[in-house]
């Protein structure tokens, strides 16, 4: 849990740290917007490390779509 928190700490700041040159000129629509999509972001972070959840990857896509699959080839054939 430690490292997964280290880890997001070490990615949000570099992040805002690279968005905040560009976000300071901004209007007051980008900033709200930005801040909307921080928010999820941050609300994604902490149910990552609060979570004993994997990130999905290429197989968790795949079983995903294997049933469905499978279902429109067995009424193709």
């Amino acid at each position: 849990m430690l490292t997964k928190t280290v880890c997001f700490a070490l990615l949000a700041v570099a992040m805002l740290t690279a968005d905040l040159a560009r976000l300071r000129p901004a209007g007051f629509k980008e900033k709200l917007v930005y801040g909307t999509l921080l928010a999820a972001i941050m609300y994604l972070g902490v149910v990552f490390i609060a979570r004993k959840l994997e990130w999905p990857n290429l197989d968790t896509l795949f079983d995903l779509f294997n049933g469905p699959a499978k279902k429109l080839v067995k009424s193709l054939s």
